[in-house]
């Protein structure tokens, strides 16, 4: 595999679901076609569209050996969640707020605040088989905050950094995960990219989740 950036860009190629059909055909297209592999390869651990009892069955975390495979040929990892809502009682409803109380998350001892912790809890073991293995990951929890369409996006602004901090905590402290690099990611098509930032202490990268067909004009012209 030959990876190479050209001169202070790289690419990227989200590569699927973890359990609902990662794989890496466009990869491979990509290389075919232009005889590099894209630096960064994504995978999302969790499928939160799907309506599973229990929910904990829509996290997995099997692309891991193939997250390995490329950070041990010096490609950069990415792992998003996109987590089925703790308060659903089918198990899933990613784009259903539903009765969820988002201050619950912070709550063990609330039905919802026990399904989440859960749901992180796998979420830490792939992230932590990546620790194991020496790999680095872009970590992009709750991204596209600032739109109302995920369960977590258009909360209250001081409920979700009590949320992000919560996570980068437990995780940090608790699971002892330190091959992260936080990514704040709001969404392009909503207003208030800033306005859910949890501080500097917590995030390592901030992005922008963009989906236009002219991405040059588009971007030049955004303002938040």
């Amino acid at each position: 595999m030959k990876i190479s950036s050209i001169g202070k860009y790289l690419s990227g190629q989200f590569s699927g679901f973890s359990q609902t059909g990662f794989n890496l055909s466009q990869m491979k297209q990509i290389a075919n076609v232009t005889g590099q592999t894209p630096a960064i390869l994504g995978c999302d651990y969790s499928y939160g569209w799907d309506h599973t009892i229990p929910p904990q069955a829509l996290i997995d975390h099997t692309c891991n050996p193939h997250l390995i495979e490329h950070s041990n040929q010096n490609g950069i990892v990415q792992v998003s969640n996109h987590l089925p809502n703790p308060s659903s009682p089918d198990a899933g409803d990613v784009l259903n707020r539903l009765d969820l109380v988002f201050s619950d998350l912070l709550k063990p001892e609330t039905k919802s605040g026990q399904t989440y912790r859960s749901l992180v809890d796998i979420v830490a073991e792939g992230l932590d088989e990546l620790q194991q293995a020496n790999v680095t990951v872009l970590y992009r929890p709750f991204h596209e905050m600032n739109g109302g369409w995920f369960w977590w996006g258009a909360q209250n602004p001081a409920e979700y950094h009590a949320v992000w901090i919560d996570l980068f905590n437990y995780f940090t402290q608790q699971k002892k995960l330190h091959n992260l690099l936080w990514v704040y990611a709001p969404g392009y098509a909503a207003p208030n990219v800033t306005l859910y930032y949890p501080g500097d202490d917590y995030v390592d990268i901030v992005a922008l989740d963009v989906y236009v067909d002219n991405p040059v004009s588009e971007i030049l012209s955004f303002n938040d």
